[in-house]
């Protein structure tokens, strides 16, 4: 078994928590690689992903979990940790879950947006808009809106935010929106 870990350096700058999820990995014989933002553009050969932050965090990291097929453990060192399953003081009993294969799995819709010959992956949401050229006036977007290549519609206009369920969760919840199970 073999995971990464990623940790956001904003909410780790004395490397406390670094030094606690290493060494609960290490008590636990679980092997392990730490991951910065310049390895996200390579391949990845672990069984999980381990995230200490908070969901602006675990939203940073889905295209690179996507792209390797990686499930996501977040451990919120943030303020709210709505993506997250864990707390800061819960990093062994995560560890343990995982090592026993105990963790559940809690599948959530992403998009995976093709522009051009380029993939993207997206929890939350996809916004393409209108670039507006001043020499132009104000021009609009013409754009094919496609899911599982059919056609949904042909919209024309300033642009397109499709939003999966975790998506319309979180602008619910921001907007201080009741959230239902």
């Amino acid at each position: 078994m073999k995971i990464e870990i990623y940790v956001n350096k904003a909410k780790d700058k004395n490397h406390i928590w670094l030094e606690k999820l290493t060494s609960v990995a290490d008590k636990l014989n679980i092997e392990y690689k730490i991951i910065c933002d310049d390895d996200l553009n390579s391949k990845s050969n672990a069984d999980a992903l381990f995230v200490l932050g908070g969901d602006g965090t675990i939203l940073n990291l889905t295209e690179y979990a996507g792209k390797n097929n990686l499930p996501l453990v977040g451990i919120n060192a943030g303020k709210l940790g709505f993506l997250t399953e864990f707390e800061m003081d819960e990093i062994e009993d995560a560890f343990n879950l995982f090592k026993n294969n105990q963790l559940e799995k809690d599948s959530r819709v992403t998009l995976k947006i093709k522009v051009n010959d380029k993939i993207y992956y997206a929890l939350n949401d996809a916004v393409v808009q209108r670039i507006r050229v001043e020499e132009r006036g104000n021009n609009v977007a013409s754009i094919d809106v496609y899911i599982d290549n059919n056609l949904v519609d042909k919209i024309i206009g300033d642009g397109v935010v499709v939003s999966t369920p975790t998506g319309t969760t979180a602008y619910a919840l921001s907007a201080g929106g009741a959230i239902l199970a």
